[in-house]
């Protein structure tokens, strides 16, 4: 954060803004300075935030390395039909019935 309030002065000074000096025109330099600090702080808050929410660093229960979605039926259906025509295709194959690809 004070890197960041640093980086933050330097650009306010280049623009012009007197941060240096007397006490008085110190204090008066501060203010410009803390909105963008504190709202780079929170934007990067956030970004940490939804990095953790992708990594599922919120996910109740016993942390897994693999987590596997339930299948819905219509998937468990397609999945049997595919098999099944698999292993027809493999049969037909080996018996010779089924046409040999260029």
């Amino acid at each position: 954060m004070v890197e960041r309030a640093s980086v933050i002065a330097s650009a306010q000074r280049a623009r012009g803004l007197d941060t240096e000096g007397s006490i008085r025109a110190r204090l008066r330099g501060i203010l410009p300075l803390a909105g963008p600090v504190i709202l780079s702080s929170l934007t990067e808050v956030e970004e940490r935030s939804l990095a953790l929410e992708v990594r599922a660093f919120g996910r109740p229960g016993r942390r897994q390395l693999l987590w596997r979605l339930p299948d819905s039926t219509a998937q468990l259906v397609a999945r049997a039909f595919m098999v099944l025509g698999l292993a027809a295709t493999i049969l037909l194959r080996l018996t010779g019935t089924f046409p040999r690809l260029p």
